[in-house]
């Protein structure tokens, strides 16, 4: 299988299984919130991030990518955006 295709799969497998955790987790802890506004929504929306950080990291990018980081003349620019 095509590595871009694995990744696809892999990512939209992550996302689909970070909802159902989400919901088991509002089940769980009897989730009285707006559905958007509870943890398991933030379980659903930071699924595809962890995927992308996790695929990141097996595919031995890691390094490469924490010397583009530090490599940043505007960190400051970052930071006020965080």
């Amino acid at each position: 299988m095509n590595k871009i295709i694995r990744n696809i799969v892999i990512v939209a497998l992550f996302t689909v299984g970070g909802g159902w955790l989400g919901i088991w987790l509002n089940t769980v802890t009897g989730n009285t919130q707006p559905p958007m506004q509870s943890l398991g929504a933030l379980v659903w929306l930071t699924s595809p991030a962890l995927s992308g950080i996790f695929l990141r990291a097996s595919a031995g990018m890691a390094g490469r990518i924490l010397a583009w980081a530090e490599s940043l003349s505007g960190w400051k620019w970052y930071l006020a955006g965080i």
